[in-house]
C-alpha cells in the first residue's frame, strides 16, 4: 500500500474522518456525532472538549479498521465548522462554551459596528459585520459576561 491521506472535518453536529489513497479513492470513513446547546432562543453553544473527543474517537475507530495505516499517512487535512468563538484562559482551557456560527445573540452588536468602524473592519476582514462573525460575539461577551472577558 502506498501513501495515504487523512481528512478530518469538525462540524457543527459531527466529526468525520476519512482515509484515502493519494489518488483520492476513499478507503474508510468514520463519524462521531454530538449536539449543541440552545440555552436561549437564537443561541447555539458547544463544549470545545466535545470536538476534541470526537476527533480522538473517529481516529481510533478509523485506525482500528485499517491497521498499519498510521505509518502510511503522508498528509493530513483538517477543516472546521463556521466561525466559532472560543475564549481560552492562559493555560488554553475554555472559559465558557464556544459560541457557534449559527448563534445570533450578537445581532445588535453587529448592527452597531458599521457606525463605529465598518470601513476598517471591511478592509481587514473583507466582510461587513454580521452576528456570525467573531467581532460581534466578542463584544457581546464583553458586555454581558464581564467576568469571562
Amino acid at each position: 500500500m502506498g501513501p495515504l491521506t487523512l481528512g478530518i472535518d469538525v462540524g457543527t453536529t459531527r466529526t468525520k474522518a476519512v482515509l484515502a489513497d493519494v489518488s483520492g479513492k476513499l478507503l474508510r470513513d468514520q463519524t462521531v456525532s454530538y449536539c449543541y446547546a440552545k440555552p436561549h432562543p437564537g443561541w447555539a453553544e458547544q463544549d470545545p472538549e466535545d470536538w476534541w473527543q470526537a476527533v480522538r474517537r473517529t481516529l481510533q475507530l478509523l485506525l482500528r479498521e485499517h491497521p498499519g495505516a498510521k505509518d502510511q499517512i503522508a498528509a493530513i487535512g483538517v477543516s472546521g465548522q463556521g466561525v466559532a468563538s472560543v475564549l481560552l484562559d492562559r493555560q488554553g482551557k475554555p472559559l465558557r462554551p464556544a459560541i457557534l456560527w449559527l448563534d445570533c445573540r450578537s445581532a445588535s452588536q453587529a448592527g452597531a459596528l458599521p457606525a463605529r468602524c465598518s470601513e476598517r473592519l471591511v478592509a481587514i476582514s473583507g466582510k461587513s459585520p454580521a452576528s456570525y462573525n467573531v467581532e460581534p460575539k466578542l463584544l457581546w461577551v464583553r458586555q454581558h459576561e464581564p467576568e469571562t472577558w
